[in-house]
């Protein structure tokens, strides 16, 4: 699972350099807010993209599930950036199923040595991709339902 952690280097709102927060500890974004939830941590600290966006990235703590949320202040043509994701994930020997429509998201499916979906989301001036790869991909309901976004469309409630 360590291979799908993101490095990270912007320290968490109330949280102290170099500590991974654990559950029960609130996380502040300009795009979201949580609570994390029991048997979830952040492995990283989030980091700010040069692009204004954000990556953060949680995890189960028995090392089953990882969850990363991409957040950009820009509009995206998910279809090309769906197509530039799949072509790198197949360069590493994945498969990636090609998008699928889910309500005002959009996904694809990864398989192969990783089980994996990515979902895409846009509101006009906001776009996100969420990964989540693991072994039980339902058991991110438990931190995706704990989200509270700033602004709509932009992410799963659930993996399918």
């Amino acid at each position: 699972m360590a291979t799908l952690l993101i490095l990270l280097a912007m320290p968490c709102q109330g949280q102290a350099a170099g500590v991974a927060p654990k559950a029960g500890a609130e996380i502040t974004t300009p795009y979201f807010s949580l609570v994390i939830p029991r048997g979830w941590y952040m492995p990283a600290e989030i980091r700010e993209q040069p692009n204004g966006g954000i990556s953060a990235v949680f995890a189960l703590a028995d090392g089953d599930l990882a969850i990363t949320l991409n957040i950009m202040p820009v509009a995206v043509d998910i279809p090309a950036m769906a197509r530039k994701i799949a072509e790198d994930m197949r360069s590493k020997g994945l498969e990636a199923s090609a998008l699928q429509k889910n309500g005002n998201m959009q996904f694809m499916r990864i398989g192969g040595r990783i089980n994996g979906e990515i979902w895409f989301g846009a509101n006009g001036s906001l776009s996100a991709f969420t990964m989540l790869f693991g072994k039980d991909l339902k058991r991110a309901r438990e931190l995706l339902g704990a989200l509270k976004p700033v602004e709509s469309g932009l992410f799963p409630k659930s993996s399918s």
